[in-house]
Formats: structure tokens, C-alpha cells, sequence
């Protein structure tokens, strides 16, 4: 039993250190630099954030937030500034029964006048 663990590729390699990326720390910078010249991550990789799909995404986007100055927008936030925004799409307001049965009369009354044309020209 001891041979076959012994023998064992992933437990002989060393573990990659992974961490939630911090732009402030000049460690995750240069794993970050290294990942821009080369397409690999240096000694640290780091962890998917959300809203984000991948690392490079997170990493870039929180790269450009720090040095911009720019803080992400809280869910709080977010949902009041979208309250806010006028619904750009009008949606009509149900009809009431007594509407749609209105609209059905109107209906065949049109297609029971057009049978009736119909009719007195054959």
C-alpha cells in the first residue's frame, strides 16, 4: 500500500498557494505581471470572485478598480439605482374579463361579416 501512494504523481507535487487577489499587495502584483508576460500565474494563483467568470477577469477588474479609485457597486445600491430608472418598455395593463369578452364580440362580429360577404358573392 505504501509503494502505491508512494508512487503517486499528485501527492508528490506541491500544491499550488492560491488566494483571493489583493491589489495592494505587491506579492499577488507580481504573480499578476508574471501572468501578463508569460499566460502563467507566478508563485500565487488566485480564486474566482463574483460577479466574475474567471480569474483573469477578476484580477484585471479589481486591478483597474484600485487604480482607478473606484469601489465596486453594492447589491443594495445596484437595486436602488435601478428602482429609480423609468421602465423604458411600457407594458399594457391586463384587461379586465369584461374587456376581453368586448374584444372577442368585436372579433366575430368582423369575421361573421366577412363570411356574410362571402356568402352573397358566391
Amino acid at each position: 500500500m505504501s509503494t502505491a501512494l508512494g508512487s503517486s504523481t499528485l501527492l508528490r507535487t506541491a500544491h499550488v498557494q492560491r488566494e483571493t487577489f489583493d491589489p495592494s499587495d505587491g506579492r499577488h502584483i507580481e504573480s499578476f505581471r508574471t501572468f501578463l508576460e508569460t499566460g502563467n500565474w507566478g508563485e500565487i494563483q488566485f480564486h474566482v470572485e463574483a460577479p466574475y467568470t474567471d480569474v483573469p477577469m477578476t484580477v484585471l477588474m479589481k486591478f483597474a478598480q484600485y487604480t482607478e479609485g473606484v469601489s465596486r457597486e453594492t447589491e443594495a445600491a445596484r437595486c436602488w439605482r435601478i428602482s429609480r430608472r423609468e421602465n423604458t418598455v411600457p407594458f399594457p395593463k391586463p384587461q379586465t374579463n369584461a374587456q376581453v369578452r368586448a374584444d372577442r364580440a368585436s372579433a366575430l362580429a368582423v369575421s361573421n361579416e366577412v363570411l356574410a360577404r362571402l356568402n352573397a358573392q358566391a
